[in-house]
Order: structure tokens, then sequence, then C-alpha cells
């Protein structure tokens, strides 16, 4: 179907399967809608001549790489050799043909645009092709001796007969779809490789948590001797800011939970007459479990979370390289001051929370027709001294955790935009499972120690 020149013509194609392209191939022709590459039969075309071209934009070029793949045959695994750019084939069949195919055969050599022969036979011929073989040199327009063509990523006839001046266009094109199509393709794992990166990231996360822990401790013994390198106005400032500061929200939670505690307690206990075995029920409780648990908790999302962030935000600003090309230790300089702040405030936070959870437990005790005191006088009878140093001891433990966790997320965060984000993200999440095991184990520990 013959158009004028500056229109898109075809022709074909004839009884040798070669398709003839006339006119002018750019995106005002519209090619897509005028030859559809629908309407031929895959492996019809053994040929695209494009000599009948006289003008060609990269909107064109693009087009001719969809042809191609659109009217490339079926590949065959065995017998005969594969045809259409890309194919190889390292038996003794016949040799590959089309644009692109790469021919490591004894046969024929490989011929279209872009290919490669590395075979004994006849030499590699067609527009950019790249003779190595024992034959004669390669021949086409545009014919280069080295590396892989686009052509070699998209099957499809063979392109051929391009004129000189439209040469430097069809290389533009090539080399931007040569690009596309070297790209990695994302390979979906199996369940097990996604079980063995999660273990193997949880392996490394713990590695560095380490790593961290032995690097913090090391530098507290250096403060012993030296307790004036500690940075106490530091310790002070973080001690203000992450605890004190805290104080209110922990209050408020503590107070809530003691008298949801009380009251549910008190539903059931009210059937047998023995109300007043809810003061030991929320004291014991909260004094030994849930007031330290409920306190790192808030802890861990209020302020290990800011150190997160802090000291990400640090490291993204390059201001944790400047202290090391200064000479000086992030973890001496800012991990310490947070971890020793945390560390020996969390046990005042606790008493504090354990106070206010015990207030709501009375508040319930006293709708129930008790006095004020009775709740403490019970209390008292049954409180023992382990039980108070059990809440105090794990409450250190879980101070230091804390700031430990989140200094360490925060040295080693990433660099990207959404580093704090996610160290912040990792660092809550690590403290809760932290605290929520290490209470599991000091649980056992007591009731095996009978404490």
């Amino acid at each position: 179907m013959a158009r004028g020149p500056r229109e898109l013509g075809w022709q074909g194609p004839d009884a040798s399967g070669v398709l003839r392209l006339t006119g002018s191939l750019t995106a005002f022709t519209a090619p897509g809608k005028l030859l559809k590459p629908r309407a031929f039969a895959p492996g019809s075309v053994k040929a695209v001549d494009l000599s009948g071209l006289s003008h060609m934009d990269l909107n064109g070029a693009a087009w001719l790489f969809t042809l191609r793949r659109a009217l490339a045959p079926p590949r065959s695994v065995g017998g005969k050799a594969a045809s259409g750019p890309g194919a190889a084939e390292s038996g003794k069949d016949p040799a590959s043909s089309g644009p692109g195919a790469a021919g490591t055969v004894k046969g024929q050599a490989s011929s279209g645009p872009g290919a490669r022969g590395t075979g004994k036979g006849p030499p590699a011929s067609g527009p950019g092709a790249a003779g190595t073989g024992k034959g004669p040199a390669s021949s086409g327009p545009g014919a280069a001796g080295t590396g892989t063509s686009a052509a070699a990523a998209f099957p499809g006839p063979e392109l051929r007969g391009l004129p000189a001046a439209l040469m430097p266009v069809w290389e533009l094109a090539e080399g931007s779809f040569l690009s596309a199509g070297e790209l990695p393709q994302p390979r979906k794992s199996g369940r097990i490789e996604r079980v063995g990166e999660l273990m193997a990231g949880m392996a490394t996360d713990l590695r560095d948590l380490c790593f961290f822990l032995g690097e913090a401790l090391v530098c507290l013994a250096s403060c012993i001797p030296r307790p004036w390198t500690a940075r106490w106005g530091e310790v002070s400032y973080q001690a203000e800011k992450s605890v004190v500061n805290a104080l209110p929200v922990t209050a408020l939670v503590a107070f809530l939970v003691g008298l949801i505690l009380a009251f549910q307690s008190a539903m059931q206990i009210q059937m047998f007459g023995m109300e007043i075995f809810v003061a030991d029920l929320v004291g014991i409780s909260l004094i030994r479990e849930l007031g330290t648990l409920l306190t790192a908790i808030v802890l861990a999302g209020r302020s290990g979370s800011a150190f997160s962030s802090e000291l990400a935000s640090m490291k993204i600003n390059q201001e944790i390289d400047a202290i090391l090309t200064m000479g000086l230790s992030p973890a001496k300089d800012l991990a310490v001051p947070r971890i020793l702040a945390l560390t020996f405030t969390t046990p005042l936070l606790t008493v504090l929370a354990d106070l206010a959870g015990l207030l709501g437990g009375n508040i319930v005790l006293m709708t129930l027709g008790y006095p004020f005191m009775a709740f403490w006088d019970e209390l008292s009878r049954h409180l023992d001294m382990s039980d108070i140093a059990t809440g105090l001891f794990k409450a250190f433990v879980f101070g230091f955790t804390v700031a430990l966790i989140g200094c360490q997320r925060g040295l080693y965060a990433g660099e990207s935009p959404g580093a704090v984000g996610e160290a912040t993200t990792r660092g809550v999440v690590t403290n809760i499972l932290a605290i929520a095991i290490l209470d599991s184990l000091f649980a056992v520990l007591f009731y095996a120690k009978s404490w």
C-alpha cells in the first residue's frame, strides 16, 4: 500500500517474506495505526526492507522495535535453530538467523543488525553486525566490531537496507533500547529464601547491637576512673528531656491501668466478699511487673524514638562524620550521656508510676465502701521488700536497654531520605520486643530463685 513521501507506505510481505516500508516513518505518520503488527501472522515476515524510507525520527525507530517483537516467530528448544535476535545456540544445529542473533555453532553465521558471529561459517552481515569468526569481515551500514546491540534484546525479523542518512537516528534509538533491554529483571524469591533473608537480617541486627553494646560498655568503663569525662551537663539535660518530661504521660497511663485492673478484679472477687484483696493483687502486680513494664514501654515510644531520630538526623547531616574527623567518639560523646540519663532515672520514674497506679486501685476500693487507709494497710502486710527490689532492678535494666537500642539504631542508620523514619520505627519495635523478652526471662529467673 503505497503513499506519498510524507506518509508511510508498505508492500508485502512477498513470497520470500520481505515487508517493504516506504515514505516517512515518524510520529506524525502514526505508523501504529496504519500498519498493525497483528495483521501479520507470527513468522510470516522474514525481513523488513527499509531502503524506501525517506524520513525517520526516534518515535519511528522505537516503533520498529515494537514491530520486530510482534513479528518474531516462536523459538524452538531443540532441533532447528531459533530465529530472531538474541537467539543463542550452542549445538551443531543450523545457525540462528534474524537480527541480533548470536551464533556459536559450527554452521552458518548469524545475520542481522547487531548480530555477533563467533562460529566458523560465513560472517555475520547486516547493519551493526560484528564479525569475529574466521570468514570475511562483517558488512552492512553502520557495522561495528564490538559488543551487544539492542537487537539482541528484542526478537523479530531482519531489518535491512536502512539509508545511511537515517543511520544516526537508528543508532541513537538502538542505544536507548539497549540500556532498557539490559536492565536486570526482578526475580521472585521463594518462601524459604524470604525466611532465610529475614533470619540473615535479624542476625546482622543482633551482631551490630552486640558490637555497639561492647563499645558502649568500654566507654562507660573509661568514665569510672575519670568521671569528669562523662559530660554530666549533657546527662542532666537528657534526663530532664527524656524522663522528667515523660512523667505526666507515664503517671496517667499507670493510674488508668491500676484503676482498670482493680475494677476488673473487684467485679470477680466481690462474689466471694473479699474485695479487700484487690489491694494485694493490684499492688504486687504493679510493683513487680506492670509498673516497670509500662514505664519502659512509654520510654521506648517517647525517649528511645527521640534518641534514634536525633542521631539518625545527625548522621544524614554528616555531623557524625565531623565528630569522627575531629578524633572524637560518637558512642562516648553522644550515646553515653543518653544511656546514663535513662539508666539512673528510669527507676525513679517507675516508683512514681507505681504510686499513680496504686492510687487508681485505691480509688476503686473506696467506691466499694472501704476507707482510704484500708488499701495501704492490706498492701503493707503482704508486700515484701523483694517485690520492690525486683521492680527497681528491672527498671534499671530496662532503662539501659531502651537507651542502648535507641542510640544504636540512630548511629547505624542509613543516609537515604527515609533513614530517619526507618531508624525510629526499628528502634521502637526492637525496644518493645527486647523489653518483652527480658521481662519474660526475669519472671522465670525470679520464680526459680523464689524472689
